[in-house]
């Protein structure tokens, strides 16, 4: 994938009608990848990369081990956003999970 695109940019004087396709998709798996090895990397996990695992499990469930899913405890909160809202489940869930931080150290 991204030796393709690093032709394409390379390349990019030679033909500049053509059209690169990227899926998507595949950076949120990347980053779901990195934000799952963090926490065992740095031993701690921010809450930003915290709000990303929720927002991933909910929105890609149907594609993950039992597992993957259980490491997000939804506890009550509202989950319900369309995949196409992620910046204002981000504006919710921050300051949820903030004062839930908070919360358990005090």
């Amino acid at each position: 994938m991204f030796a393709e695109a690093e032709n394409f940019f390379k390349h990019a004087d030679r033909d500049p009608d053509e059209i690169l396709e990227f899926p998507l998709a595949e950076p949120e798996w990347f980053l779901w990848e990195c934000v799952a090895k963090y926490p065992e990397l740095a031993g701690e996990i921010r809450l930003l990369m915290l709000a990303y695992r929720m927002w991933f499990v909910i929105h890609h469930s149907d594609n993950l081990k039992p597992e993957s899913r259980a490491i997000v405890n939804f506890g009550g909160l509202s989950i319900d956003f369309p995949e196409n809202d992620r910046a204002r489940f981000f504006e919710y869930i921050l300051p949820v999970l903030a004062k839930k931080v908070m919360a358990e150290k005090g």
